[in-house]
């Protein structure tokens, strides 16, 4: 089992007692003890679970951020357990895909660039690489007069250049945005060199870019505070407080720099996905400290006493603490880098707030998704999609439940146009009694009337 307590030059300068500046992610650590410990061990519960006297769950206690298998069709993703905490870990791994598709660099760039070009060999389509991407998505231009019956070029954004597919004019009925017909394979190669050929140490980097960016968030792009278990108790449970036997043993390390406070979270990744590591509480405490308690009950305001919901023995999370997670704030006034969708049935939707446009259109074509109050992922490899509505006529999305029997990613396909030889089709999914699966009328939400196709997966949700 793996030591969680902090390391080799940060644990021996806790054990001193002054804060950390030789060693090379440059924490400033807090050891909460005696009446203070007692005091944020009060708060936290109370802020959580709305009653300093309960415990978390033993499903809870147990939870940590636990990666598929590395290199596998799903190596990028996250196992999710029943019950309220896989709320929480799927919003992490919306964050880790944002992570692994949008924001590092790989290897594997120009093996990206390289399959478009076989693919563009065989359906005319060729790649240009380098250059900058067109800021409006696919745009024509007219041949020249070389080519007597004129051709239409259409650029793609793709990985690191740019997909040119040239066609006649003669051929102009076909759909821009579908520039070849190989282009859900290209995609799909995207998906597999981007999210499944990633190895344990690229899994842990994942987990700790995403963890840094929600804690970066919360800190309003200030500061981050992570918080470790220590080997010892550094305070007893106050009375009327139940110790759980980890709470009281809380380290916390406080950065100025995000850079710092992600490279100081991979060193420790293991706190926070070995099994009896309680991660998934230790990112909690992250978070709500990163954010400041005050400030996480001044957001919460008179809507919600606390962020966990408790009944029947089973906690659940309140939108407000996956907002935490997504945002950084228990009520963002801005637009997030990944968004939120929810489908709760009609009469459900009716007596909830709504989810705002702000989170209908995060800046990444990512979305936690509440469907049922079952959570999980939807995302888009084409970064671009919400930059263009033409983007948005037909795109492929990509879909992750959490669920262990989930072996691969589901694709979907949407239609956001009207065709006149669908009417039929639009008639029958508006039909009475007809009952299209939740994950599709999540999808309308956000694109109302879209079709939505599943490519031969048998729909679920």
């Amino acid at each position: 089992m793996t030591d969680h307590s902090p390391l080799g030059a940060v644990q021996a300068a806790c054990r001193q007692g002054h804060d950390v500046h030789s060693v090379r992610s440059t924490p400033r650590c807090r050891r909460p003890s005696g009446a203070i410990a007692a005091l944020y061990l009060q708060a936290l519960r109370t802020l959580l679970l709305g009653n300093a006297s309960r415990t978390f769950s033993q499903d809870w206690a147990r939870a940590h951020f636990r990666f598929r298998e590395p290199r596998s069709e799903l190596a990028y993703t996250l196992e999710a357990e029943k019950g309220g905490t896989r709320a929480i870990v799927m919003a992490v791994q919306a964050n880790i895909i944002k992570y692994l598709l949008f924001v590092r660099n790989t290897e594997h760039t120009h093996l990206e660039r390289s399959e478009a070009c076989f693919l563009g060999a065989i359906s005319g389509a060729t790649v240009a690489a380098g250059g900058p991407l067109p800021m409006s998505g696919p745009t024509s231009e007219l041949g020249d007069s070389q080519h007597p019956q004129g051709r239409t070029h259409i650029w793609w954004p793709y990985g690191a250049g740019r997909v040119m597919w040239t066609r006649a004019q003669g051929h102009r009925g076909t759909d821009p945005r579908c520039p070849c017909p190989h282009l859900p394979g290209v995609l799909c190669s995207t998906l597999h060199c981007r999210l499944c050929k990633i190895s344990q140490k690229e899994q842990g980097e994942a987990l700790a870019a995403a963890l840094a960016d929600s804690l970066w968030a919360a800190g309003d792009g200030r500061g981050a505070t992570v918080c470790l278990l220590a080997a010892a108790t550094r305070c007893s449970a106050p009375l009327g407080c139940k110790a759980d036997s980890f709470t009281e043993r809380i380290h916390l390390f406080e950065f100025r720099e995000k850079a710092a406070a992600q490279e100081f979270l991979f060193d420790h990744i293991d706190c926070f996905r070995d099994e009896g590591s309680h991660g998934l509480i230790l990112f909690l405490y992250s978070l709500l400290f990163s954010r400041t308690l005050e400030r996480v009950r001044e957001e919460l305001g008179g809507t919600a006493p606390h962020l966990l919901e408790c009944s029947s023995g089973n906690v659940t999370c309140t939108q407000a603490v996956l907002l935490l997670v997504l945002a950084g704030s228990a009520q963002p006034r801005q637009r997030s880098e990944v968004g939120f969708l929810r489908w709760g049935g009609e009469e459900a939707e009716r007596r909830l707030p709504p989810v705002g446009s702000m989170l209908k259109t995060p800046k990444f074509p990512i979305w936690l998704c509440s469907i049922n109050g079952t959570h999980s992922v939807l995302f888009s490899t084409n970064r671009l999609l919400l930059s263009d509505w033409k983007m948005e006529h037909v795109f492929h999305l990509y879909f992750y439940n959490g669920q262990h029997r989930q072996t691969r990613t589901a694709h979907l396909t949407v239609d956001t146009h009207s065709h006149h030889w669908e009417e039929g089709r639009c008639e029958a999914a508006s039909r009475p009694g007809r009952r299209a699966p939740s994950l599709e009328m999540a999808i309308r939400t956000k694109w109302p009337g879209a079709a939505v196709s599943w490519n031969g997966t048998e729909p679920f949700f």
